[in-house]
């Protein structure tokens, strides 16, 4: 009676387990052609370059999915482009540019949106995500994925016409400051600053003022060695639109710098601007010619190499400034020359530059620097130099040139996708 108990477990087990098995197999197999036709569909989805910001990155390909990312711009076929500028209330606009490539070739799009300086982050990334949505949509509307879009509409209240109490101005306070040290070394650094900017597209108008202090401590054993460091300023500047290409106006200000032996700096001046571009395609290109004069009144803390307490001086400075971003990459450079109408021999010549290219498949090039000719400066004071004053840098030296340069390149191969976001460890 066991032996046929058991028997007939035996059998209901193993057609349980035979159910079983084939349920699994045939939900594998479902898996698996569902994964296959979601790998189709992907294949066949627009390829995108994302050239914005790496912090955007993750977040755009979690929400916008139906596209298919790839790591160069020559394999896209539409490269997305993020610029942006500062706007009069402090707050930040950016410009979407979405230039097609291959098949979208001349199929461009342009977007646009302006946030507050009081919004998140999470905002800014949202409203991105949402207008990029809108704008791919021209890309996508001929795949096999579009089927699978869904388009809602949102109804909103007509627009409230604008009243503004603050015509236009916009006003900022802000402190900043550290402390770092360890047992031989303490530093303390503290900066703070008000400003108030009222831009509207016909007049621009900045005032700034602000101080800061700079206090390190050096224990040597038997003596200690202190470096201090101040600085005060306020700055003007009110800048009158004249067309779509000209721009005048004046700048004024008022400073001192311990480091600098300036115990008082006056000056102002009338400045004009001639940009070869219309002001309107400032986030892509700009070539500006700026010209000032400016009348300087300067009183030092200590006599100059030249034997001055005070002077009353007048220059003229004359800058060329070159920027574009377009698919390949960017550039900016500019030239700033400056003399002193007193002695045509204190001038003083700089050239910038910062230059980032995708020049083929793969291969990236960056290249940032300066250089500055120096033979402008009238504050250093007379005297020998200290070896405490040089190490620490309590002052300013005489010198005939400056420089700074950085640069790099990055070559890429292998998959040309990058749709996978996998957060685990951080990056």
């Amino acid at each position: 009676m066991g032996d046929k108990s058991f028997g007939r477990r035996s059998v209901i087990f193993v057609a349980a387990a035979a159910i079983a098995l084939a349920l699994a197999w045939q939900s594998t197999a479902r898996a698996q052609t569902a994964n296959a036709v979601d790998s189709l569909l992907q294949a066949g989805a627009t390829r995108a370059y994302l050239d914005l910001p790496e912090k955007y990155h993750d977040y755009i390909k979690t929400e916008i999915p139906w596209m298919n990312y790839v790591r160069d711009r020559h394999l896209a076929e539409v490269q997305i482009l993020l610029t942006e500028q500062l706007t009069g209330s402090g707050g930040v606009e950016y410009t979407l540019t979405l230039i097609g490539r291959k098949e979208f070739e001349a199929v461009n799009d342009t977007l646009a949106f302006a946030v507050e300086p009081s919004q998140t982050e999470e905002t800014v990334r949202s409203i991105l995500v949402k207008l990029l949505e809108r704008g791919l949509m021209r890309y996508v509307e001929k795949t096999a994925i579009a089927d699978f879009l869904d388009i809602s509409y949102t109804k909103r209240g007509a627009p409230a016409a604008m009243r503004d109490r603050w015509d236009y101005w916009v006003f900022a306070a802000s402190v900043q400051g550290y402390a770092q040290g360890e047992k031989s070394y303490d530093n303390a650094y503290i900066w703070s600053s008000v400003s108030a900017n009222r831009v509207t597209s016909s007049l621009k108008i900045n005032l700034a003022l602000g101080t800061s202090y700079d206090e390190s401590a050096f224990d040597m054993g038997p003596a200690t060695i202190t470096s201090v460091s101040r600085s005060h300023y306020f700055s003007g500047t009110a800048v009158k639109s004249a067309g779509d290409h000209w721009s005048y106006g004046i700048y004024s200000g008022l400073s001192s710098s311990s480091y600098q032996n300036i115990d008082f700096e006056l000056y102002g001046g009338p400045a004009v601007e001639y940009n070869v571009f219309p002001y309107a395609e400032c986030t892509r290109r700009e070539l500006r010619v700026l010209y000032r004069i400016l009348c300087v009144r300067e009183c030092y803390l200590a006599e100059t190499i030249y034997g001055k307490t005070e002077e009353d001086l007048f220059k003229e400075r004359l800058s060329i400034e070159y920027m574009v971003k377009e698919p390949w990459g960017s550039i900016t450079t500019s030239v700033l020359g400056s003399h002193y109408f007193h002695d045509f021999d204190k001038n003083r010549l700089t050239f910038y530059c910062d230059l980032s290219l995708g020049l083929v498949r793969g291969f990236s090039l960056t290249l940032s620097g300066n250089v500055s000719m120096i033979h402008d400066l009238l504050s250093p004071t007379r005297g020998a130099t200290s070896q405490e004053d040089l190490l620490l840098r309590r002052r300013q030296l005489d010198t005939q040139y400056s420089y700074f340069v950085s640069f790099g390149f990055q070559y890429s191969f292998g998959s040309i996708y990058s749709n996978v976001v996998n957060p685990r460890f951080g990056s």
